[in-house]
């Protein structure tokens, strides 16, 4: 048994027929019976037997395994070329693996019992697609082979070329050659249509940029309509990420996770169909160009659609525009996919502030699904709101799950990031210079605080923007979580010192350190809050009242004091509390520390070892910059 196998219009047909053309020789009896219409496997035999064996005897009602069973016997008699054409018609549609389609069963024994029987005959197959049953039989020591077509070569493309009369440089024949993959149906439609349209003229056909159209689109769409869902997800990502890719690769960008074995099937099942090819680099593979402009043009046709319609299902598995990709890829993404799809709102609604306001409907939809549902959906339109504005001001991005998104020089003044999930985005700049951060006791929210006083928290260990309000307006330097979580301290330039409510930034209380606040610290029962700065004090304030509790004041011996630079408590009973501050002496650069035990009232000085830094101590400081 030979299997000749390849995507439709190779010219698996024309190749069995010129084979059988040219070993009917070999052969008592040749047999051509195409399966276009389907045939059931009793009406192939019943065809078969009455050229065969016409006798009377030999038609009577019989079943099924008599009827293979007299063929067989046929096969062994005398040597019979049988071919059977278009077998894929009999394969499952959407499948991966290339099994009967049900009520076609019956194929299955008649391939295999040809196969394992002894006979002197030849059964030659043509398919778009290669049956399971025949996968586990081949070999190169088998007698079950298989032919995979892969296209004209370029000497056969031009002389297919000249055939028709079109005329071009050798650098243009072999552009069209390789976009076609060598297709000859695909050749031969596009060398009638430059002849007729184009005078000939292969060049003047190639700067319109259409390399799809009619016939070859209805062969794609055949093509497209056997293939499972698995593999058209395959084939967009590979759309869309337009370069080689491994399996590893496809693993990391699908929504869903799959298992290594299922991507597997599905990459062999279209390399079966020959709708893709080998990559450079070892192990990957990408699409033949014709395949690659018509799957985008789908999948730019099919976005359109669900953005109208208001229901996102391949735009939540499918990112239009990769932030981790290269540069280029990124331009292709934004000139090929992003464009176009624009284009087509746009011809739909009025002007640009519907196509906008559609985006936002399609957005709040969004935002009801849980956060692992939202998939690509929400970074898909916020690609197209940029490309649409050129920013992202005012838009309300909150409660929405970005992945991938790329924001790098996009102004987004006023846009609301609160309880955004974002995964593997690329940012610009988180906000303005980052003068202090802060992490809560069990990791669960972070928080910076800028050069100019905003203040944003992220939960789910930094990954989701919490709340983002401005908490000062001079410059700032300190922040701190409460013990429970629940607040946050801010300290600035100006000498205030405000508390906030974490998950509402409501402002709970401010007060004046009546100099620059540097630095900020809870008791460890959360009663406290210690504030240092650059009045050589530390003040400590009621948490619960916002009043003052305690100062202690640090004698100055330099007009230079840098002012109260960290202070810190330590986890011991309140009635124990210790307190410090330090500094820096210029000449060895040997740390020294002030410390207090119990209520602060005055200040002592000890040198401090080098490796103090990691004693176990459990005490208060405050380190200093002065050159005392």
């Amino acid at each position: 048994m030979v299997s000749v196998l390849g995507m439709g219009g190779i010219g698996k047909s024309a190749l069995v027929v010129r084979a059988m053309q040219q070993l009917a020789g070999h052969f008592e009896v040749v047999l051509f019976r195409s399966l276009r219409d389907a045939p059931s496997c009793e009406a192939l035999l019943e065809s078969c037997l009455s050229m065969l064996a016409p006798e009377p005897q030999a038609l009577g009602p019989q079943s099924l395994e008599r009827r293979l069973s007299l063929l067989l016997a046929e096969l062994r008699s005398r040597r019979v070329l049988l071919v059977l054409d278009n077998l894929e018609v009999l394969l499952e549609e959407g499948e991966v693996l290339g099994r009967l389609r049900p009520g076609f069963e019956a194929y299955g024994p008649l391939l295999r019992q040809v196969t394992e029987t002894a006979h002197q005959s030849c059964l030659l197959l043509s398919s778009r697609e290669k049956p399971a049953a025949l996968r586990a039989l081949e070999g190169s020591r088998t007698l079950v082979r298989s032919l995979r077509l892969s296209g004209l070569q370029a000497t056969a493309c031009e002389r297919l070329l000249a055939e028709h009369e079109v005329i071009g440089t050798l650098e243009e024949q072999a552009r069209l050659w390789e976009m076609y993959a060598g297709n000859p149906l695909a050749l031969n439609i596009v060398a009638e249509t430059i002849a007729d349209l184009f005078g000939g003229a292969i060049d003047q056909f190639l700067s319109g940029g259409t390399t799809i159209f009619g016939s070859i689109i209805e062969l794609l769409e055949e093509q497209w309509a056997r293939l499972s869902l698995l593999e058209q997800t395959v084939l967009y990502w590979l759309a869309t990420l337009r370069e080689p890719v491994t399996l590893d690769d496809l693993l990391t960008v699908l929504v869903a996770p799959l298992a290594h074995r299922q991507v597997l099937e599905a990459v062999d099942g279209l390399r079966r169909r020959s709708l893709i090819e080998r990559g450079q680099r070892a192990g990957s593979f990408t699409l033949h160009s014709v395949v690659l402009e018509y799957v985008t043009g789908r999948l730019v046709a099919t976005a359109s659609e669900e953005i109208q319609q208001g229901r996102l299902l391949r735009l939540r598995e499918h990112g239009l525009f990769q932030a981790q990709a290269k540069e280029y890829v990124r331009q292709t993404q934004e000139r090929l996919l992003l464009a176009p799809l624009l284009a087509r709102l746009q011809s739909v609604y009025q002007g640009r502030a519907e196509v906008e306001g559609q985006l936002r409907v399609v957005l709040d939809a969004l935002r009801e699904r849980a956060e692992e549902a939202q998939g690509y959906g929400p970074a898909n339109l916020v690609a197209l709101r940029r490309r649409l504005r050129g920013d992202l001001r005012g838009l309300d991005l909150s409660h929405l799950a970005l992945w991938r998104a790329s924001l790098q020089g996009v102004e987004q003044q006023d846009a609301n990031l609160s309880g955004t999930l974002m995964r593997e985005c690329v940012l610009s700049e988180a906000f303005d210079a980052i003068t202090a951060v802060a992490i809560s006791r069990s990791g669960k929210y972070w928080a910076a605080i800028s050069r100019r006083g905003e203040v944003r928290v992220w939960r789910e260990a930094g990954q989701m923007l919490q709340q983002v309000w401005q908490a000062h307006t001079d410059n700032t330097f300190a922040l701190s979580f409460s013990p429970d979580e629940h607040m946050l301290a801010s300290g600035s330039h100006d000498g205030s010192v405000k508390l906030w409510e974490v998950e509402s930034s409501a402002l709970l209380w401010s007060v004046w350190h009546t100099k620059g606040t540097l630095c900020l610290a809870f008791s460890p029962d959360g009663s406290l809050l210690v504030s240092g700065g650059f009045d050589a004090t530390i003040r400590l304030w009621d948490v619960r009242r916002g009043t003052p509790s305690r100062t202690c004041r640090i004698p100055v011996r330099s007009s230079h004091w840098p002012g109260v630079r960290m202070v810190g408590c330590s986890p011991v009973a309140i009635s124990r509390e210790r307190f410090g501050c330090g500094r820096c002496r210029m000449r060895d650069q040997l740390p020294t520390f002030r410390y207090w035990r119990g209520i602060p009232t005055g200040c002592g000085d000890w040198p401090l070892p080098p490796t103090a830094a990691n004693s176990p101590a459990r005490v208060m400081m405050a380190p200093s910059s002065s050159g005392r």
